[in-house]
């Protein structure tokens, strides 16, 4: 059987076919139009169900040009742990402050 194109639980993307493919990590995978295209299997999550077959995620590209710059380039604070309060203020910034929601900082 060959391998397919699936909508996953959570709205991604993923694979469906023979766990025995599915584990070899890359496949071909044949589209309705029946054209072929190679895909990287990213994590098997289900299966194998009784007629052998498995859910699997794809695998994402890791690189320079898919990951967005941390906060710390885009001038964000993540230095600074949050509170844990509600309101999402963090420890070491606006001491003086009271937060008006629930006065952590009082």
């Amino acid at each position: 059987m060959a391998i397919s194109y699936t909508k996953l639980k959570d709205g991604n993307w993923g694979l469906k076919g023979p766990m025995a493919e599915l584990s070899r990590g890359s496949v071909q995978v044949t589209k309705k139009s029946g054209e072929t295209k190679a895909e990287t299997v990213g994590q098997i999550i289900a299966g194998p169900f009784a007629d052998g077959n498995a859910l699997a995620t794809i695998a994402t590209a890791q690189g320079p040009s898919r990951v967005s710059p941390s906060r710390t380039q885009r001038g964000g604070s993540s230095n600074h742990p949050r509170t844990g309060c509600s309101c999402g203020s963090r420890d070491g910034l606006y001491q003086d402050s009271d937060c008006w929601q629930c006065k952590h900082d009082a």
